[in-house]
């Protein structure tokens, strides 16, 4: 089963280059990415793979090349591909979150289940990041708020040092004078607590 961003362009040569890296293969425990390029800027690498998630602090950091493998943590989901049969076994991305941290979620779900991540450099995509979107305040806002649920359910006992990141987060926002990211991670944390609806109305 192939996976992909709505807002992704896939290279000519990505479907031989699929072909070929899988070729043989009869593994089905393994979840496979590719290098993801930013639509606009085509030379620049988006994503090698994936990201790491940062285990003391909220948020998660890009990988940009081969070398930064070790710290894959999770298949950006712009390209996710693995076998029928490991939908079967895992099941479809959860619903808990909206436009983040889903296949975060998915793939350390997978790993506690024993299955690898592996990235395919041969195939290539392009993403419109942040399109269906925009940036800004609808980006922070999610973000932030599918990022808690997600340490909430993996690391629950480091959780207050992570929420605690995230204040630390909006304080320097605040003196930098970003007010818009601030009001952002304030919403995203009363929706956390239920104190605000946990999906924006347009």
């Amino acid at each position: 089963m192939w996976l992909l961003n709505p807002d992704t362009v896939v290279e000519k040569e990505t479907i031989s280059a699929l072909k070929n890296g899988l070729n043989g293969l009869e593994e089905n425990k393994i979840i496979w990415g590719c290098v993801s390029y930013y639509y606009d800027n085509p030379q620049q690498v988006l994503f090698y793979g994936g990201a790491h998630v940062k285990p003391w602090a909220h948020g998660m950091r890009q990988l940009k090349d081969r070398e930064s493998l070790k710290s894959l943590d999770y298949i950006a989901g712009s390209f996710l591909l693995l076998h029928t049969r490991s939908v079967e076994d895992l099941g479809m991305l959860p619903e808990d979150y909206f436009l983040y941290w889903e296949e975060a979620d998915y793939c350390t779900r997978a790993g506690q289940h024993g299955y690898e991540l592996k990235v395919i450099d041969t195939a290539h995509v392009y993403d419109k990041i942040s399109r269906s979107i925009g940036t800004g305040f609808v980006r922070e806002f999610y973000y932030t708020l599918s990022g808690l649920k997600f340490y909430r359910k993996y690391y629950p006992i480091r959780f207050p040092l992570i929420f605690l990141t995230v204040f630390l987060k909006m304080c320097k926002k605040t003196l930098s004078g970003d007010f818009v990211g601030v009001r952002a991670i304030f919403k995203a944390i009363k929706a956390y607590f239920g104190f605000f609806p946990d999906r924006l109305i347009p």
